[in-house]
C-alpha cells in the first residue's frame, strides 16, 4: 500500500506542479495588463492565496509518509525543471 500511496502523492504533486505554472502565467499576464501597479500587485497576491488554499486542501487528503514527501517534492521539482530547462510545458 505504500508504494500506491506514493505514486499516488507522485501524480498529485505533478499535477500541482504545472497548475502553478500554469496559474502563474495567467495571473502575470493578466496583472501586466493594468497600469496600476498597486492592482497588479493585489492580482498576483490575491491568486497566490487562492492556490495556496487550493493546495492546502489537496494535501491535507493525503496521508503524511517520509516516502510520499519524497515522491511529491520529486514530481513538483521535475515538472518545474522540465518546463524551465528542457521544453516549457504549454
Amino acid at each position: 500500500m505504500k508504494f500506491f500511496s506514493a505514486v499516488y502523492s507522485f501524480i498529485i504533486y505533478g499535477f500541482l506542479a504545472y497548475l502553478l505554472l500554469i496559474f502563474i502565467t495567467s495571473i502575470l499576464n493578466t496583472a501586466h495588463s493594468f497600469n496600476n501597479s498597486f492592482l497588479a500587485g493585489a492580482i498576483i497576491f490575491a491568486g497566490s492565496g487562492l492556490f495556496f488554499a487550493i493546495s492546502h486542501h489537496v494535501f491535507a487528503s493525503i496521508e503524511s509518509s517520509l516516502m510520499n514527501r519524497i515522491a511529491g517534492c520529486t514530481a513538483f521539482f521535475l515538472v518545474l525543471m522540465i518546463h524551465f530547462y528542457i521544453i516549457p510545458l504549454f
